[in-house]
């Protein structure tokens, strides 16, 4: 017997980075050798001393049954020192939320805030995950374009008045995936006069928080003046610890809009297993050399790949954060049509830009979670197929 899909469901696009996988692995089935410049899973193991602590907890007899809802008090209390510490951000432990990782928060504060044709406003290009959110609680996303020439912020002297009058949420993420973007003091002090005027509740996706190549750490909007009063802030542990498949993480913020996702959480999931919430205590407080020693090896691939772009005066931002770089299709054809014709005819695979929203179009994304011998491998391969293409 086949069961259809809910509506909702339904309208879900299906990822192209699923269909992408897929022929990665045909391709390496067959004895071929794909390097993967697409991925944004971190390629470096878990920092040892976080993984230790995970063994002991384990052993934990408090650990055995299920965690409490809403987290342990001691993982709360931790977050708040860290965020005091790293961002100057005053919080307390009502103002947490303890989740599996970001990705379920995001759908979490949309099905807790929208009610069917309610608008969200979505970054264009920007993280798929916010549209499916929207989708998923049955609203509407707004799709508010962001480029090169405004440095990725957005401009909301752009959005529609009848758009901002209908809008309930507003998506931001910097450091930004896919542009490698950091936001300014100053666009977010923009963002508060416009949630405030709007009454829309702010998301700010800070997944990138710790990967940067600037003097200047990534600006944390909790440490701005009134940003707690309109937003929150969702902060995971996959990309600062290289703990993406330990799904731990946070949000802090709005005291009311805390309220709401931890009611969706204790209904919607099981809550964080409390040996993965004690290595994640010990990670916000004891690894700072380990966090600086991750940024300065993607620092180095980043620096590669840059000189590797300029050899092929190949268009491309520098990135200020992230762990990828936002580069211009560099062939007359469309983000797609590159990166399907690049993995099947040189083996790397890339990020067609063009998935991230319709002004991610002439673009593909680069990752840097891959060794120095398979970057410099792959660009080889890239100047080969392009010299092919290009009839030399």
């Amino acid at each position: 017997m086949h069961f259809d899909c809910s509506e909702r469901l339904g309208k879900l696009k299906p990822k192209y980075l699923v269909v992408q996988n897929k022929r990665i692995k045909e391709l390496q089935q067959s004895a071929k050798q794909v390097i993967n410049l697409g991925r944004g899973n971190p390629d470096q193991p878990t920092f040892p001393r976080i993984v230790e602590c995970l063994q002991e907890a384990i052993h934990d007899k408090k650990n055995h049954g299920y965690p409490p809802y809403g987290g342990k008090q001691v993982f709360k209390e931790a977050i708040v020192a860290f965020y005091r510490k790293e961002y100057g951000a005053n919080l307390s432990p009502n103002q947490v939320a303890i989740m599996n990782g970001s990705t379920i928060a995001l759908s979490g504060l949309a099905q807790s805030l929208l009610n069917p044709g309610d608008i969200a406003l979505v970054p264009d290009p920007g993280f798929f995950g916010y549209q499916a959110a929207v989708e998923l609680a049955g609203g509407e996303p707004f799709f508010v374009p962001i480029s090169e020439k405004n440095n990725f912020l957005v401009d909301y002297s752009s959005i529609p008045e009848e758009v901002s009058q209908r809008a309930k949420i507003l998506f931001l993420n910097y450091p930004n995936n896919p542009t490698g973007a950091n936001a300014t003091r100053k666009f977010f002090e923009e963002t508060i006069t416009y949630a405030n005027k709007y009454g829309i509740a702010v998301i700010h996706d800070f997944a990138y928080a710790d990967i940067y190549y600037t003097d200047e750490k990534p600006i944390s909007f909790l440490s701005i003046p009134g940003a707690v009063e309109v937003g929150v802030e969702i902060y995971t542990f996959s990309k600062t610890f290289n703990m993406a498949g330990w799904r731990s993480g946070f949000t802090v913020g709005n005291e009311s809009l805390i309220k709401h996702l931890s009611a969706y959480l204790q209904n919607a999931v099981g809550g964080v297993f409390g040996g993965i919430q004690d290595a994640s205590v010990f990670a916000l407080l004891h690894q700072q050399a380990e966090r600086h020693a991750l940024r300065e090896l993607y620092h180095e691939r980043q620096l590669l790949v840059e000189s590797f772009l300029k050899t092929l005066d190949w268009e491309y931002v520098a990135p200020q954060g992230t762990f990828f770089l936002w580069a211009k299709v560099p062939l007359p054809i469309n983000s797609i049509e590159f990166a399907d014709q690049l993995l099947e005819e040189a083996l790397v695979a890339v990020v067609p830009g063009s998935i991230y929203g319709k002004n991610g179009e002439g673009w593909i994304r680069i990752s840097l979670v891959t060794s120095l011998e398979q970057l410099k491998e792959s660009f080889e391969r890239i100047k080969r197929f392009l010299l092919r293409k290009r009839g030399y």
